[in-house]
């Protein structure tokens, strides 16, 4: 077990923490820790459990990649973030064979009550795991659940982050039978149960960064509630898997299958917002391709106005493969 003690009250704090600065770090195994944050009856404060990256501030390393790396079978809870890995805005150099497998992002001591919570969130943009220009990554078999819910201050929390550089795409990341639940926020706009960030078209056959290939499979996600951003298409409303690009691509690569998503209760206070199991923003055109998925929306409004939707498409070209 590592607990960060009372006085430990830095919200940039690393637990474990893997930072290149000379030379490469490669082939470490992080496995069966117990890994406590510092938190009050409120919300954590300790930035995240495990990162992996920029010695001197959570952005990407410059060079020297981190590679081989396992993440397995760690209890992570009362942070910000959980796991947190960054790889370099660089075609030669990237992060490569990256396995997070089996862990327990979240605790089950909810804020308000009489102990430290071991919630996780507590502040806007934070995500159980996000990793960034990953190459030949597994994500598997993880449990994030319970996002800190008061008022909005787990704004726009995601389970799982997947985005990109440049210079470093995602290439051939697997995120596979993962359970993701309860990420409330009772006055924000929204939460996600996956978030993929892909900025275009990615790099083509036969050059120095691979071809994108993101698989996401055999998921679970439920319990997202929130109030919406007060629009139809936003990737701020609550989405269950929410598909973005921040240029217009007909290449996206991205496959979904036998993925289970299910909202329900009540939330979308704000006027014209949407829930969606599946949304895509209007710059992803092509190469989504989606088989035997179950999505199941039932979320209620308190709103006047407002839609849910298994599947919101945000252009008016077919994205689907």
């Amino acid at each position: 077990t590592l607990s960060l003690p009372p006085l430990a009250t830095n919200n940039l704090s690393h637990i474990v923490a893997i930072t290149t600065i000379d030379t490469s770090s490669n082939d470490i195994t992080i496995r069966n820790l117990n890994l406590i944050g510092n938190s009050t009856t409120a919300a954590p404060n300790t930035g995240d459990g495990i990162y992996v990256g920029n010695a001197f501030s959570i952005s990407n390393v410059v060079t020297n990649a981190t590679n081989t790396i396992n993440i397995l079978s760690n209890r992570i809870i009362a942070v910000r973030s959980g796991i947190i890995a960054l790889s370099p805005n660089s075609a030669t150099q990237s992060s490569l064979d990256y396995t997070i497998k089996s862990n327990i992002i979240g605790g089950e001591i909810a804020p308000g009550t009489a102990q430290n919570t071991t919630y996780i969130g507590g502040v806007a943009n934070q995500s159980g795991i996000w990793v960034r220009g990953l190459r030949n990554g597994k994500i598997d078999s993880n449990i994030i659940r319970n996002c800190v819910p008061t008022a909005a201050v787990s704004n726009t929390f995601a389970g799982i982050t997947l985005s990109e550089l440049a210079g470093n795409t995602l290439g051939s990341v697997e995120v596979t039978r993962n359970s993701i639940y309860n990420l409330v926020t009772l006055t924000g706009n929204g939460t996600m149960g996956i978030r993929v960030n892909i900025i275009g078209d990615g790099p083509a056959a036969g050059g120095p960064i691979p071809v994108r290939f993101v698989l996401i499979s055999n998921m679970y996600i439920g319990r997202l509630l929130v109030n919406g951003a007060g629009a139809n298409h936003s990737q701020l409303n609550p989405n269950g898997i929410s598909i973005e690009s921040g240029a217009a691509t007909n290449a996206a690569k991205i496959y979904l299958a036998h993925n289970t998503v299910h909202l329900s209760g009540t939330g979308l206070a704000n006027n014209t917002s949407s829930s969606a199991c599946l949304y895509l923003n209007g710059n992803v055109r092509g190469e989504v391709e989606m088989i035997n998925n179950l999505f199941v929306n039932r979320m209620a409004r308190t709103s006047t106005v407002g839609n849910r939707y298994a599947v919101l498409v945000g252009h008016t070209t077919t994205p689907f493969t």
